[in-house]
């Protein structure tokens, strides 16, 4: 009736995961949570729902908060900017193009319509050399969060034989660097998102480091909560970073849809800063 443990470190690994459980247990017991949440059949995704406008569109469908945007030919992004007013993002628009940055295919903080088109002639040239085997054929033109206090990122995972799996993590372009992350299973609900962040070093940001102001954690709360039972209601896991929590609103402005399947390739989506 005893179960051998290979290696100390792994079991002290395992008890205090376990009694990590048990307090959590506890504490979702108190909430009223009496069972786990049941997790749908996966929806299909189309290819054309895996690009960043398409799964920001389905996000606000749900109450997620994101940033004005158009989708527009690449000659037509001035004309975008100035209806959306400025400044903007441009951004490469492909299913296909899930680091960004890395092949020039985002420009912010335009602030007027030369600076945007001279960026759609740069970035033709920069996917030209860095991703050839993708036309700049469609751009995201997105009005810019101003005032930030913080980045954060979250992901949504949905396996049919864990469940799903929430990641609450430090945001933008250096989130692997930084490695600050807090994970929950479900059920999700405000007050475990809360116990969640409150893990994270970024949370003293959150909280106004040092005399900076304080970013709105009830705004952050709430979107991430409208974000999980987004992925639990389409039994879909998705991925957004960065979501720019100001003073007052918090705004997710990347996304990636994926299918379960698609968590075996282990690919991150992650954008850092971009809108």
């Amino acid at each position: 009736g005893l179960v051998p443990m290979q290696g100390l470190e792994e079991c002290v690994k395992a008890l205090s995961h376990a009694l990590w459980w048990r307090g959590r247990r506890d504490l979702l017991l108190a909430d009223g949570l009496g069972r786990l949440v049941d997790v749908p059949a996966a929806a299909p995704i189309t290819s054309t729902e895996r690009d960043e406008a398409a799964a920001k569109a389905m996000l606000a469908d749900h109450g997620v908060a994101v940033p004005a945007s158009e989708v527009v030919h690449p000659s037509g992004a001035a004309d975008a900017a100035e209806r959306l007013g400025f400044p903007v993002a441009v951004k490469a628009l492909d299913p296909r193009l899930l680091h960004k940055t890395e092949v020039g295919a985002v420009r912010v903080g335009l602030d007027s319509a030369r600076p945007v088109s001279d960026a759609v002639e740069s970035m033709k040239r920069d996917m030209a050399r860095l991703a050839p085997e993708i036309p700049l054929e469609r751009v995201l033109v997105e009005a810019m969060v101003t005032d930030v206090v913080v980045e954060i990122m979250a992901s949504v995972t949905v396996d049919p034989s864990v469940g799903a799996v929430m990641m609450i993590a430090r945001g933008g372009v250096e989130t692997e660097l930084w490695d600050d992350k807090s994970m929950i299973a479900a059920p999700f609900d405000r007050a475990e998102i809360g116990r969640a962040l409150e893990r994270l070093k970024v949370d003293r940001v959150l909280g106004g480091w040092r005399g900076r102001p304080a970013g709105d954690r009830a705004a952050l709360v709430d979107l991430l909560d409208r974000l999980a039972r987004f992925a639990l209601t389409l039994g879909v896991g998705i991925e957004v970073n960065p979501i720019l929590v100001c003073e007052r609103g918090a705004w997710v402005v990347d996304a990636v849809l994926r299918h379960p399947d698609d968590e075996r390739d282990g690919g991150s989506g992650n954008e850092g800063r971009s809108g």
